[in-house]
């Protein structure tokens, strides 16, 4: 796990990528966001993952799309409706926490994802780096080596996408309104749980 002073570090593009030309240091940036420790910390803020040290697909992404338009790139979010099951796919099916997962997924309604798209080369390119290196052994979806010319692999697959401009936690959360209390507990658990998980393989 990243020591969060050199998080903190992070917004000094400068620093850690001299030297670098345009190309380079969007290589650099992605990797070094991508393997912040994915971890959910009940915010979507960058802020909050910086203090932490953690974070999720909103908070990552985000910062991610601070960072590439600082380098000269156009940026853009992407949310996209999935089921939460579609993380667990590639996890040990025989894990007791993962078997407890996916009978809580198989109740919950779909939720919402966020990554983002760079344009390059007269098109738009579809980045996720949701999960950090260390997870791809586990079984996660992670963008490893990207080649800053193609898609990454997905860790779902989108019922329908919306392309979002402002802050995505917003747009989610009003895309939520609405929704039973009893969905919101269970995602709160599923959350939890898979917190859980993420602890037990990275310590062991």
């Amino acid at each position: 796990m990243k020591k969060n002073n050199d998080l903190k570090q992070i917004r000094n593009l400068e620093d850690w990528t001299q030297g670098l030309n345009k190309e380079e240091a969007l290589l650099a940036v992605v990797n070094r966001v991508r393997d912040i420790p994915f971890q959910f910390i009940g915010t979507r803020d960058i802020e909050s993952m910086l203090k932490a040290g953690v974070g999720t697909c909103n908070a990552k992404h985000m910062l991610l799309k601070e960072l590439a338009e600082k380098l000269g790139y156009k940026v853009r979010f992407l949310v996209d409706k999935f089921y939460l099951s579609d993380f667990l796919e590639g996890l040990d099916q025989k894990n007791m926490k993962v078997i407890k997962l996916k009978k809580i997924t198989s109740k919950l309604k779909p939720y919402y994802h966020t990554y983002l798209q760079i344009f390059k080369n007269n098109k738009w390119i579809s980045l996720d780096i949701t999960f950090d290196s260390f997870l791809e052994k586990y079984g996660l979806v992670v963008a490893s080596n990207w080649d800053g010319e193609n898609d990454t692999q997905l860790p779902h697959k989108p019922l329908e996408t919306h392309v979002v401009e402002k802050n995505p936690g917003t747009f989610k959360k009003n895309l939520l309104i609405g929704e039973s209390e009893k969905n919101i507990i269970l995602r709160k658990k599923f959350f939890s749980l898979l917190n859980e998980y993420l602890t037990s393989v990275r310590s062991s």
